[in-house]
């Protein structure tokens, strides 16, 4: 079966504008409430995000090559496995679209 490797949408500007080293681009992919984690940093709105981007992204010179482009649940409404929190008293977590940002 073939692998899907074309992105769509937002995802694919924002990989298009990392790749170009755009930072005007790239913020404007985000809402102005969006939210971004990188590890254990937490940027929240796009003065935070620019900032991060400028120096971590565009200053660093990332750049994104799309090996794989998946089907996300909330297209059909399945959830995604997710690990278990490290509490196992709570149920699991369910990744969302936010999710797919941090793993870019």
């Amino acid at each position: 079966m073939p692998v899907a490797t074309e992105l769509r949408g937002v995802v694919a500007e924002f990989v298009a504008a990392v790749n170009a080293f755009d930072l005007d681009r790239i913020v404007a992919t985000f809402t102005a409430d969006a939210y971004v984690n990188d590890v254990s940093r937490g940027m929240w709105g796009t003065n935070a995000i620019r900032g991060f981007m400028s120096k971590e992204i565009v200053g660093d010179h990332v750049t994104m090559e799309v090996r794989e482009v998946l089907d996300h649940y909330w297209r059909h409404h399945r959830p995604c496995p997710r690990r278990r929190d490290l509490r196992q008293d709570q149920p699991a977590r369910r990744a969302g679209p936010d999710q797919l940002l941090r793993a870019l």
